[in-house]
């Protein structure tokens, strides 16, 4: 029976309701929301970071940007920038 608590203390653990000062069930769809937000405001600073350079040595807009292995056009790029508002 105590071989059975811990396999089952090990599931809780890397399932993400078990850990070191964390005794609470983690929400996941809280979570990748929260990561999912990270990822966006960092894909937004880089593609703000290109354009501004771009602009800076070509005296143009890029008519796409490539972030993050993915290829955003020229008003894709600028909805995420207005939407992010990362022109600060």
């Amino acid at each position: 029976m105590f071989h059975g608590l811990i396999a089952t203390a090990r599931i809780l653990r890397d399932a993400g309701f078990l850990g070191a000062g964390n005794h609470r069930r983690t929400n996941n769809i809280n979570d990748t929301t929260i990561n999912d937000t990270m990822k966006i405001q960092d894909i937004s600073k880089d593609i703000a970071d290109f354009v501004r350079d771009h602009k800076k040595h070509f005296d143009a807009y890029p008519v796409e940007v490539e972030v993050s292995d993915r290829v955003y056009s020229y008003d894709e790029y600028w909805d995420i920038l207005n939407n992010n508002d990362t022109n600060q």
